[in-house]
Formats: C-alpha cells, structure tokens, sequence
C-alpha cells in the first residue's frame, strides 16, 4: 500500500468473493485506508486454512495453520477439528450426496465448538463504506449466517464505516457480478453455476440476481 501511495494512489477499495471476501474483510479490518469494501460470499471467521494437490489419494487437506499471517504472525482461527483424511472424505460425501460442490457441513462442524472471539474478523474496525453480500442458497457454506451475524456485531458495536447487508435469494457460491463472468459474449458463470444444485434448478434467477448485482456495484464504485 505504502509502494502505491507513493506512485500516485490516493484511494483503496477491495472486492472478494467466497475466501476473497474473507480476506477483503480482514484486510480492510487492519488497514484503514481501505475506504470501500465488497465482499461476497465471504465467512466472518479466520478459518483454519486448507492445502491443494495430490497427497496420500487426497486434492484438498486442512494445513493445521491459519489462513492469514499479518506481519509474519498467524492470526488466531477456528480448527476443523478434523484430520487431513477426515477433512477430504467429508468433502467428498458431501459433494455425492447432495449432487453439488459442497462443503457447509465442514463449517458446521468447526462451529459446534465455542468459536473464541479472537477468531472473529473485526468488522468493526473496517472504515469507509462497507458492503456485505450473500446468496441464501450457497452451498459452500452459509454465507447468509455469517452476514447477518456480522450485521448483528456491527449493530452491537461502534464502527466508522457506512456498512450495508445484501442478501440475495439466488446466486449460489458463485455470485459474480454478470460481467465479470463473461468472457466476450460467453457468460462462463452461467455455466459453472451449474455445479451447485440450485445453479441447475434457478439458473434465470441467479442470472437476475448477478445482474443486479453488476449494477448495484457499478453504481457503488461510482459514487466512491
């Protein structure tokens, strides 16, 4: 940030959807120049992070370490509570289960234990303007829980930012604005949402609600 400032940067905004929302709030919770936050899908809690490859049979296993670092230091988050083979099979059974990408129930699990407070994203802290955005049929995890329930802090709590809660009927985990899931004429989103089940059983409306959200943005950043 120091390095943009110093070429003429004057303004800070971030967008994130799903573990890019996450990470846009915590950012922004640590940087106040930060003045316009977005973040879509995101979860209100520093997870344990999780690894990709091939390993012992599996694509995806959680790391034992937090998924942020500040500084060098790993911020305090909430385990899985799983072993890395735990971790994978839930995945698994989920995803052939439900007939979809998903991956809720691992959250459900880390959160039948008391979350501590310091595992929580303090939204408080994030300044400017502050927008919170969920699709009530992700699969992935439950977006509109997490953001209802950072409304509810934000309400409990003195905060600078002007912060706004969107819940969307539609859009699954995959709520893009409608350009940014286009390639030319292709509107690529509209076919990888067919990968959760309600992409398959609402496509119209979570086109609809991808479209409003493109406008909604573009006004916001706008008006920034």
């Amino acid at each position: 940030m120091e390095w943009l400032k110093g070429h003429g940067i004057k303004k800070f905004g971030l967008y994130g959807i799903s573990f890019g929302g996450n990470m846009a709030l915590m950012a922004a919770s640590l940087y106040p120049d930060i003045t316009l936050t977005i973040a879509c899908e995101a979860i209100d809690i520093v997870m344990e992070g999780f690894e990709e490859g091939k390993k012992e049979g599996m694509s995806e296993w959680c790391c034992g370490k937090s998924t942020f670092t500040f500084r060098g230091e790993a911020l305090p988050y909430l385990p899985y509570g799983l072993s890395e083979h735990e971790y994978y099979d839930r995945i698994v059974k989920s995803c052939k289960e439900h007939h979809e990408l998903r991956s809720r129930e691992l959250f459900q699990n880390a959160e039948k234990r008391e979350i501590p407070e310091n595992c929580f994203i303090p939204v408080e802290r994030i300044h400017g303007r502050l927008l919170i955005i969920a699709a009530a049929d992700d699969s992935m995890w439950e977006s509109e829980k997490y953001a209802k329930r950072m409304e509810r802090r934000l309400a409990s709590l003195p905060h600078p930012s002007e912060a706004e809660t969107m819940i969307y009927s539609y859009g699954t985990h995959l709520l893009l604005p409608y350009n940014a899931g286009r390639i030319g004429p292709f509107d690529i989103a509209a076919f990888v949402v067919k990968l959760f089940r309600s992409g398959r059983r609402n496509g119209n409306e979570c086109k609809d609600a991808r479209k409003q959200l493109d406008s909604l943005l573009a006004d916001e950043i706008r008006k920034w």
